[in-house]
């Protein structure tokens, strides 16, 4: 016997973070999160998504190491991880200064005959 609820039966992933987030678009989808088709959060397409929107939203980091007691209703799973409009418009308004950030610049240390001390450029 199977003992995993299923995906119509746990809660939507985005619809407490859609409530934290009031001015987003995920809110458009929390009235329709009751009808529709639902899928698990820890199918590899969703959890690829949810990491990668991890890297705007920080608080969903702490949630990725227990995806499986949520699901994905239609709308969410549409919006994020079918078409991914919702990264692609992340994607467009944040800053590239920001996302440098992320990725700090490795540099090489550079000797001349003259000097002691390594010098970074």
């Amino acid at each position: 016997m199977n003992s995993n609820p299923e995906a119509k039966d746990l809660p939507c992933f985005f619809a407490f973070f859609a409530k934290e987030h009031k001015d987003s678009d995920l809110l458009k989808h929390i009235e329709i999160c009751r009808v529709g088709k639902w899928r698990i959060v820890s199918a590899i397409a969703a959890t690829k998504r949810i990491t990668e929107m991890a890297k705007y939203f920080s608080e969903l980091t702490q949630y990725l190491d227990s995806m499986e007691r949520y699901s994905l209703c239609e709308g969410h799973y549409n919006r994020i991880v079918a078409k991914k409009s919702f990264i692609d418009q992340l994607k467009e308004k944040v800053d590239p200064i920001l996302l440098s950030l992320e990725e700090p610049e490795k540099k090489r240390l550079k000797f001349s005959n003259d000097d002691v001390e390594p010098q970074v450029p």
